[in-house]
């Protein structure tokens, strides 16, 4: 997933965009990881498959240099038994 790929005016003040390079489910926990600017913050939110359709907060991350990492646990926004977007 990456965001803002260039089909709206950028935002951010023109920064590049955070992405997101990887999800792994781990027990019953899913961890996303992936790049962005060293201190800026990376929010998740959940979404029904709806371009910029935030529907609820899941959590932050920071970037630190150049990657971030957000652990998710089962029952926060995450559930091991269905697909889930973001």
């Amino acid at each position: 997933l990456t965001l803002n790929n260039g089909l709206f005016s950028p935002g951010n003040n023109a920064k590049d965009t955070a992405s997101i390079s990887s999800a792994i489910k781990n027990n019953n926990n899913l961890i996303l990881s992936g790049t962005g600017i060293d201190d800026d913050t990376i929010e998740v939110f959940t979404n029904n498959k709806t371009k910029e359709n935030a529907l609820s907060f899941v959590g932050k991350a920071k970037v630190t240099g150049g990657t971030w990492s957000l652990v998710i646990p089962s029952g926060n926004g995450y559930n091991s038994l269905a697909n889930n977007h973001y």
